[in-house]
């Protein structure tokens, strides 16, 4: 299924014929996208990791890589060195987009992400597969699991908004949270009313197959009664640690009751001292995050390292290759002028 975006917005063509290079104060590599669409043409400039930012968001919502993977990365010094490898990265970028455009798959094609770095209108997958009356007639199975993945998505950014300002309940007005967070649950709304309508389609039962389907409907299942526990918990922030449903406390009661149990015999702090169970947890799941976050921070850190001792590396024995050819230069002058000084003693 083709996609259903404006057609003035339509890549007709795209491709990358050529690259420069940058001699900023970070030197780099620049490869210039050409993109046509139906009624116009322009092009953009894009750096080798704005690439690797293209494919891990398009991996995070499709849940897929693209069709044609990134070519691999090499040491600035050796690109600047070596034209050679700068023409086979601009060859393999030009083969992954091409292989996204082509794709009889349209997953990825219809992502947010691709069309932002494209500069393109975006248009969220609901507003672009669904219209009217006869919606569940454009939703392919494809689109369905790309909605999937994004209404997961926002789900989990729903969780961070209402975790971040959960465990600070008991000293802060709930008011201006549950506002806030009321804002974009308008968003998960329609897009889940839109995956239901998409499975009552009989269309993509003849298409998955029954066994998928009902997989499918598993998967909604979860996401809709992990976006009611979060609806309960904002709309009812004031009394959360007395109403949680019963069906959603039975499947945390044995890790509430040993969270309770060990939370008994440690000490209070200024920091959880207001705090209630509930964000007792939201604490406790936020200072894991930020510890992986903090060895995750590392990881740059010390490929940039490596990095660096490898461009040293290779700098020093560019350095002792020159230092070796002088050296054998000046011994090659110093036996030709002892040369000379004997024929012109010899002539004396």
């Amino acid at each position: 299924m083709g996609e259903v975006f404006r057609p003035e917005t339509l890549v007709i063509d795209i491709s990358i014929p050529s690259s420069s290079m940058s001699l900023d104060v970070k030197p780099h590599v620049i490869y210039i996208l050409d993109i046509k669409l139906s009624m116009r043409s322009y092009t953009l400039k894009k750096r080798y990791s704005e690439f690797i930012t293209l494919d891990k968001q398009l991996l995070e919502v499709t849940g897929r890589s693209p069709p044609v993977g990134l070519p691999p990365k090499y040491y600035l010094l050796n690109m600047f060195s070596r034209p050679s490898l700068i023409e086979e990265r601009r060859r393999g970028l030009e083969a992954y987009v091409i292989g996204i455009h082509r794709s009889e798959d349209a997953c990825w094609r219809q992502s947010p992400a691709w069309r932002q770095f494209l500069k393109l209108p975006v248009y969220t997958i609901g507003q672009a597969m669904i219209s009217g009356e006869n919606s569940g007639m454009q939703f392919s199975d494809q689109s369905w699991m790309c909605l999937f993945h994004e209404t997961k998505l926002q789900l989990q950014e729903a969780k961070r908004h209402v975790s971040r300002r959960g465990y600070m309940e008991g000293a802060i007005a709930s008011q201006a949270t549950r506002v806030s967070s009321i804002k974009g649950f308008s968003t998960i709304d329609s897009s889940i009313e839109q995956l239901i309508q998409g499975l009552d389609n009989p269309n993509i039962h003849t298409s998955i197959g029954e066994r998928e389907l009902w997989r499918r409907k598993d998967l909604l299942e979860n996401i809709k009664r992990e976006y009611a526990f979060l609806k309960h918990i904002v709309y009812n922030n004031s009394q959360v640690k007395h109403d949680i449903p019963s069906s959603i406390q039975t499947w945390k009661d044995c890790k509430t009751s040993t969270t309770r149990s060990n939370l008994d015999r440690v000490p209070e702090t200024e920091q959880t001292r207001e705090l209630s169970s509930l964000g007792l947890i939201h604490l406790q799941k936020d200072i894991l995050n930020k510890q992986d976050e903090q060895l995750e921070a590392f990881l740059p850190i010390l490929r940039k390292q490596k990095e660096m001792v490898t461009a040293i590396a290779d700098e020093l024995n560019m350095q002792n290759d020159m230092l070796n050819e002088l050296d054998e230069s000046v011994q090659k002058t110093h036996l030709k002028l002892k040369s000379a000084k004997k024929k012109s003693e010899q002539l004396k």
